[in-house]
């Protein structure tokens, strides 16, 4: 899968998480149940491609480390019996030619060890009667040469290999058109739902975007919204705090109802846009406490958790001092 590939998907198995966690609402639109039965098998064969493509890959990759070390094995073992030769008839040209090593073999690329090893092998038949007495006989140099013959076939695997991950990767992005397809007549259907229910619509539209994690990485994405209007709030402050290790009560109850925070600088300040979002690039992962406050807006703290390689979403809703009846 290319990396746009991935991030649709990761997308679309938000929304059905999305889907199912508001299944009693949303069954009530025209269709919706059908639309949501061909969306989930849509993405079961998604999940299904991605997955198989994935083994096929660590499949190959486990099979070739396997047999680099059985053919490094036996050309050790060769190699090791030739030097004994070479020592006890004291032949010093045979030993710097055939002798290699453990550490010599793993450092090596892949063609590298395939000829190294077609080299001891080559030197040892051509030595066979002197290494009668070495326990180098026709079984363990046929041996040799047929873990020389099946680690080339398996080297070169990747290159009658590349056509099959390509049509493997054409076949998704034709699945994932069609998937697109779907979402956008389910798209139709929320929209339904602006004016009835705009909680439920506000929060669909913010999974709805695709991030696209295969070119640019977003530690965090989230809204500061108006808690009645459910518009976004410009201009409103954000600050992070690490909480991590502070345990539960990481913010006490203050004397007018608020949660106060301890003293401490904040490791992070963003502001929110015109439209009331904001965008993380990079985060460390751990245990944030998040203050957001703006003029006329009564403060809120809250708490985040920021995973390795996984965004975070994040809605703020803040409440008008004049609604909760402070002057």
């Amino acid at each position: 899968m290319t990396g746009l590939q991935n991030s649709t998907l990761n997308t679309y198995n938000l929304l059905l998480t999305f889907m199912r966690d508001h299944a009693e609402r949303l069954s009530s639109l025209p269709g919706f149940d059908g639309l949501y039965q061909k969306f989930l098998e849509q993405i079961e064969e998604l999940d299904r491609l991605a997955v198989k493509q994935l083994n096929a890959v660590r499949g190959y990759t486990l099979d070739k480390k396997n047999k680099r070390a059985e053919l490094t094995k036996l050309t050790l073992d060769v190699s090791r019996r030739v030097v004994a030769l070479a020592v006890m008839e004291d032949d010093p040209e045979l030993k710097s030619r055939v002798k290699c090593t453990e550490r010599e073999m793993t450092l090596s690329r892949d063609t590298e060890v395939s000829e190294k090893a077609l080299q001891v092998h080559s030197i040892a038949l051509d030595n066979a009667e002197r290494l009668a007495g070495y326990g180098v006989d026709t079984a363990l140099l046929e041996k040799l040469q047929g873990a020389i013959l099946v680690y080339d076939k398996t080297v070169n695997l990747p290159w009658t290999g590349i056509s099959d991950r390509h049509a493997a990767t054409v076949k998704i992005g034709e699945l994932i058109k069609e998937t697109g397809a779907t979402l956008r007549k389910i798209d139709i259907l929320l929209g339904l739902l602006k004016l009835e229910d705009p909680d439920i619509w506000f929060a669909y539209r913010r999974e709805r975007k695709i991030i696209k994690t295969g070119i640019r990485q977003l530690a965090m994405k989230g809204m500061v919204l108006d808690s009645r209007s459910n518009l976004g709030i410009a201009g409103a402050t954000i600050e992070f705090y690490e909480a991590n290790g502070l345990g539960s009560d990481w913010a006490k109850e203050g004397a007018n109802g608020e949660r106060q925070l301890p003293e401490q600088q904040p490791s992070l300040v963003k502001k929110s846009t015109s439209k009331g979002g904001f965008l993380l690039r990079k985060l460390p992962e751990g245990t944030y406490r998040v203050v957001a406050h703006r003029y006329g807006y009564v403060t809120q703290n809250l708490k985040a958790i920021v995973n390795h390689g996984v965004m975070c979403v994040m809605e703020i809703r803040m409440e008008r001092v004049s609604e909760m009846g402070v002057d």
